[in-house]
């Protein structure tokens, strides 16, 4: 689990986690590099002092990546990272409403497809 998240999890990212006893050591790794807040479920879902402790967003995020991936009939236990992934960045670009704007960089300069006018008319 440590190298897990020194390998994904920038130094100075605030993890807030449940009660599972794996994540205890992650206030020492690396002498302290993480900040740690825990929600032991069994007592509350939301902390009551700081209304920002909560693992609400991901298991959220986890419930409907889930019911979509069983939807996919056939999906594959080797392309399940990538079908993940796929689902995440479907989310992501379903927030933005912008998007497919032709002023969005993430079109990726591709805005001269959807200006009619440099379209050439077909030859008679």
């Amino acid at each position: 689990l440590v190298a897990l998240i020194r390998h994904w999890i920038l130094a100075g990212t605030r993890i807030i986690s449940d009660g599972w006893a794996a994540y205890g050591q992650l206030p020492n790794i690396d002498g302290g590099i993480y900040m740690h807040d825990v929600v032991v479920h069994d007592a509350y879902f939301v902390d009551p002092v700081d209304r920002t402790i909560h693992t609400n967003n991901v298991e959220n995020m986890w419930m409907r990546a889930k019911r979509q991936l069983k939807r996919n009939f056939g999906t594959s236990r080797d392309l399940f990272p990538t079908y993940l992934s796929e689902f995440v960045w479907r989310q992501r670009v379903e927030e933005r409403e912008d998007f497919y704007s032709p002023a969005n960089p993430a079109m990726g300069g591709c805005d001269h497809f959807l200006d009619s006018s440099q379209v050439d008319s077909p030859s008679p």
